[in-house]
């Protein structure tokens, strides 16, 4: 037996359709109506502050305040949904005294929302500056480098400056011998390599550095290996003496650059017994490696001894 199962029928008449019809507009009216009327609220504002050079607060300003805003929804809605973080600048070389009045404070907010300011809750700011001490200390590297295969550095890194001047209360700067910077690693160095570092000044809040960051200058090569086949040379001409082996085989990395510069003259392997030779007595010294460019890497050679043999 087939059961046939009736589909429910969803269709709207044309009377519930301007029903919603109507519901939709008169929502879309309210909703209009309610954005455009006039709403006051509250907004905080930071305040960032633009001191003279080498100047400093002796007490900490306030870092922000709270304005309050009388516009429509509509305006509230765009200006600060979009802007949620506010914030304005006060340069305090421009100012005529070390204080700020409520008129110009108002002004400055209002600039930056975009919307009318009919309150802050601060009448004025008012500073207190002091010239700085200042000290001249070394910047202190704080990075990681890594190089890529076959590649060496040419020098030790630069930087530039290698010193910064350092202001502040005298007493803070008295414990300040050197200025970190910010921890940095670079891999994968090949050639010439510049980086612009931070320098780390978290936690200072009296102390100030110039400049805040240097630039790190890192050069680097690559190399390959050269050998040579070297004599073995001795302090000895006595009659009847057999040095075994005469010569050494030497291996080495150089860099492309110094490739062609680098010849068997550039070494010296040497290797003198510590004690008399007596005839017939076979005496072992080690070879020593007298001389090579200090641009050289990864020396080696064989054999490490040398024998000596005194024949009547």
């Amino acid at each position: 037996m087939t059961m046939i199962v009736k589909k429910p029928d969803f269709k709207i008449s044309k009377d519930q359709s301007a029903l919603l019809a109507c519901i939709g507009i008169s929502l879309l009216i309210w909703f209009f109506v309610k954005l455009s009327n006039v709403y006051t609220t509250r907004k905080e504002v930071g305040i960032t502050y633009i001191l003279p050079p080498m100047m400093e607060f002796t007490g900490t300003p306030p870092s922000t305040l709270i304005a309050t805003v009388s516009a429509s929804g509509f305006d509230l809605a765009k200006k600060l949904l979009f802007k949620r973080y506010p914030a304005i600048s006060i340069d305090l070389a421009k100012l005529p005294e070390p204080a700020i009045q409520r008129h110009v404070l108002m002004s400055k907010v209002q600039e930056e929302l975009g919307l009318p300011v009919v309150d802050i809750n601060r009448n004025y700011l008012s500073f207190s500056l002091d010239s700085t001490a200042t000290k001249k200390v070394p910047v202190k590297l704080n990075a990681t480098l890594s190089f890529n295969k076959d590649f060496f550095p040419i020098r030790p890194p630069r930087i530039l400056p290698d010193s910064v001047v350092v202001a502040g209360p005298a007493e803070e700067l008295q414990g300040i011998d050197s200025f970190p910077t910010q921890a940095i690693a670079i891999s994968g160095i090949a050639g010439e390599v510049t980086h612009q570092i931070p320098l780390e000044t978290s936690g200072l809040i009296n102390v100030k550095v110039y400049p805040p960051a240097i630039k790190l200058l890192v050069s680097a090569e690559q190399y390959t290996e050269k050998s040579f086949d070297l004599p073995v040379r001795y302090n000895s001409d006595l009659p009847g003496l057999k040095v075994k082996p005469l010569r050494a085989q030497l291996t080495c990395s150089v860099g492309i650059s110094r490739y062609d510069l680098l010849t068997a003259d550039s070494f010296l392997l040497s290797a003198n017994p510590e004690q008399p030779l007596q005839p017939g007595k076979r005496t072992h010294a080690p070879l020593v490696l007298q001389r090579s460019p200090r641009w050289v890497k990864a020396i080696r050679y064989t054999p490490k001894t040398v024998e000596f043999l005194l024949i009547d």
